[in-house]
């Protein structure tokens, strides 16, 4: 009897649901703008911040609009514009929130220094940071920061890593990766490339160098389409060795010019040059 009542306990045990996990609630901030960059790039990251931490499971984001009502009521809306992570941290706290997500774009001469940060209010310190230069198009800095989520933010442990494979590239060709040599085309996948933007060059000789900005996901593969243009060719007679050879010609032929016009008889004074120059070489024996 006992051993039944144990049976249908256990069997009672299994068809109750599992408690559900409390939600992990994200404040994701404003971006803030340098630089001159447009500020409608930062309006863009913010918005794609929120809705890839709002896609995993069990986590409730607040965005910028949510998080300046709430400030308003507890009247430190002046906290919205700070950096440091124990002002950070005094955000999340007035919020409620687990975690409070802070980026930044500023623009550089030819790139975009791009930074993320996770803050814990409950211990005030950042969990996880990163920091990059992205050469591309600004447009492009969406999937950068969607990977660098990946980077600060991990949803597994181990290696926060993707692969690059590059295509279409001349036979021998050599791949650089942020100006590091990874192989000689074919070279297949090239793997352990931390998440994040990379610049790509492919170089070979008699061709100009193909260079793409790229962005590595974690866990997945980058293709990369080389697109080499041959340089052109030019003609003999426009090289430089062609020039160095007809300048030593035209200056050998100035020289033989010189002998012949020397070698006959002044007519003024019926010397023989060839007989006076003979004597000076031989000290006017």
């Amino acid at each position: 009897m006992m051993q039944r009542v144990l049976v249908l306990a256990a069997a009672l045990v299994g068809l109750v649901p599992a408690v559900a996990q409390a939600e992990q609630r994200i404040a994701v901030l404003e971006t803030t703008v340098e630089g001159g960059a447009d500020p409608v790039v930062g309006s863009q990251v913010t918005a794609r911040l929120a809705e890839v931490l709002g896609a995993r499971p069990g986590v409730k984001v607040m965005a910028p609009d949510d998080i300046r009502a709430l400030l308003e009521q507890e009247a430190n809306l002046q906290m919205m514009g700070c950096d440091d992570d124990s002002c950070l941290a005094e955000i999340g706290g007035a919020l409620g929130a687990d975690l409070l997500v802070k980026s930044r774009v500023t623009k550089l001469e030819k790139a975009f220094a791009v930074s993320l940060s996770a803050v814990d209010p409950n211990r005030a310190a950042a969990v996880g940071r990163s920091s990059q230069t992205w050469g591309g198009e600004s447009i492009a800095l969406l999937e950068l920061v969607s990977a660098m989520v990946e980077v600060v933010l991990p949803e597994a442990p181990g290696p926060v890593v993707g692969a690059i494979e590059l295509t279409g590239a001349e036979e021998g060709s050599q791949i650089l990766v942020d100006d590091q040599v990874r192989g000689t085309v074919p070279a297949g996948q090239m793997g352990n490339i931390p998440v994040g933007g990379h610049l790509v060059r492919v170089v070979k000789d008699g061709y100009k160098p193909a260079e793409r900005w790229v962005v590595v996901r974690r866990g997945r593969t980058t293709t990369v389409a080389a697109q080499q243009e041959a340089l052109e060719s030019k003609p003999f007679y426009a090289t430089w060795w062609f020039w160095t050879i007809a300048g030593v010609a035209v200056a050998g032929a100035a020289a033989g010019t010189a002998v012949a016009l020397s070698s006959g008889s002044d007519s003024a004074t019926g010397v023989n040059v060839s007989a006076n120059a003979d004597s000076a070489f031989t000290g006017g024996r």
